[in-house]
Formats: C-alpha cells, structure tokens, sequence
C-alpha cells in the first residue's frame, strides 16, 4: 500500500499543522499516513500531544525509522524526500508522482494545505481524555467565555528571540476590534501574565486573566480560546490553532503581521492583519 510518512516535530502548534498536512495528503492521494515522531521519544524539548486527541490509533504510531535509515533514504530517493522550502509560505507538493512512499519533512504552516479537509480536522482535533472534556466546560462558565475576545500573549522563548510583538499592537488589536463589534470583555491567555497585567492597553478594561496553571494542558487553552466570541491572536501557532478551531462563521481574528510575515500564507485570508514591529 502506498504511505506518506510525515514528520512530527515542534510545540503543540507545529504537531497540529504537520499532522494536518500529512492528513489532507494521504487523502487527495488515497495512501496510508505514517507518523515520524521519533523525535519525542528521545528527549525531545517538546511533549508529544497527538495521542491525546481524536486521532486514531493506526495512524499513531513510532515510526520504525533509523536516523540512519532516513539518511540513506534522503540519498537514494531524492524525488520523494521532500523538504519544506521556506516557512510559512506554501508550496505544492501534490504534483510529485507518489509510487510507494514519500516523505514530508517540514513545518507546512498555511491552511492552503489542509483547508478542504476543515471539518475532519476540526473532528479529529478534539480531546479524548473526558476528565479535560468535563473541565472546559466548568471553564467555560467560569470565565464566561463564548461572550469574551480571547487574546493570546506570547512572551517566554520569544523574549530576546526577534519575534516579540511590542505591546503596540496589542492596543491597536483592541481598539480595531472595539470598532467592529460591541463586545469588551477580554480574556487573556500567557505564559507571562505577571508582565500582561501592567500592560497599559488593559486599563480601564473589563479583563480575566486565564490561569493555566489550574489544569497543566495546553490543549485545553486552546479549545477554551477556540470557543470564545473573537480573537487576538499573536504571531505564533499557538494562538493561529484556537481561531482556526474556531467553528463560528462570525467570528473576527485579529493577527499580527511581522515584517517575516508579509505576503506569507501563514494566515487565513478573511484574517485582519495589523502591521506589527518585533523585536
């Protein structure tokens, strides 16, 4: 049977959207998906997630690949290694003549990919576990959620890193959004909300600060800021994931777009981009 073995790797965000594409590709080609997840069993920085969704199991699995196999693999069959060439920006790949395999090593952050297989994803991108099921909907009412504009804040890694979006833009997010719906309350999500609290575009507004300490699961996060009215998101997957998963058909993404960013296919197109500086 023909297989495209995908390559799994990065935080969260980067699983979901490498996922996403080795899906939509065995798809449009009729073959079997091979996951290549070695990495997160050999001390990898991030922690696998995949097998926390609604993911079956066939299509979970370790790869059997040596880094010594796919060295050789990468020599011999050149035409069916294929190798993202420049993030965030997309490339087609349906044109390469699937024999047996081929494999897909990359980010692939662009929904141009994945986008006519929306609703499976959204279906598969679900958590299994009830215990975490149970808890967003306690934190659903606790945060008044469906009726707040998420706003997603990454600091950690990014701080010193040149992809820090200056609080600018954040006051430049709220202000458009505020001209556009009459909803105000936001509820804000970071890894440094010590830091968001004194920031000077939340004064004076009706704020909830999300503690994600209380369940120790991104994937929550994400699903809660996903069921939110708007959003604000930040130049990261992270936050492009919860306004993807974003079923509702009103709903208004606000993004930053970076100077890396410009004329990329990283956003969706009916997204509100805001020219952002980073540092």
């Amino acid at each position: 049977m023909k297989r495209v073995i995908v390559h799994i790797q990065g935080g969260i965000g980067n699983q979901l959207f490498t996922y996403a594409m080795g899906y939509a590709y065995a798809k449009r080609n009729s073959c079997k998906l091979v996951l290549d997840n070695r990495d997160f069993f050999n001390g990898y920085k991030w922690p696998y997630v995949l097998n926390k969704l609604n993911i079956t199991p066939t299509n979970e699995c370790k790869s059997l690949f040596s880094s010594l196999f796919l060295r050789g693999f990468k020599r011999l069959c050149k035409n069916l290694y294929i190798r993202e060439k420049k993030e965030f920006f997309y490339q087609d790949v349906d044109d390469v003549k699937l024999k047996n395999v081929i494999y897909l090593d990359g980010y692939w952050q662009s929904e141009k990919y994945f986008k006519d297989f929306r609703n499976e994803i959204l279906n598969l991108y679900k958590l299994r576990n009830q215990e975490y099921i149970n808890k967003i909907k306690e934190l659903e009412i606790l945060y008044d959620v469906e009726n707040s504009v998420s706003v997603h804040i990454r600091r950690g890694d990014y701080v010193g890193g040149g992809r820090l979006v200056l609080d600018e833009y954040y006051d430049s997010a709220i202000k458009k959004i505020e001209s556009l719906d009459k909803t105000k309350q936001y509820l804000v999500f970071s890894d440094d909300l010590e830091y968001v609290k004194q920031m000077k575009c939340f004064q004076g507004k009706n704020i909830t600060f999300f503690d994600s300490t209380i369940i120790h699961e991104d994937f929550v996060s994400i699903l809660i800021m996903a069921k939110c009215k708007h959003h604000i998101i930040t130049n990261s997957t992270f936050s492009w994931w919860a306004a993807w998963l974003d079923r509702k058909d009103s709903k208004i993404v606000i993004a930053p777009e970076t100077e890396y960013l410009e004329k990329s296919d990283f956003y969706p197109e009916e997204w509100i981009k805001i020219k952002s500086k980073i540092r």
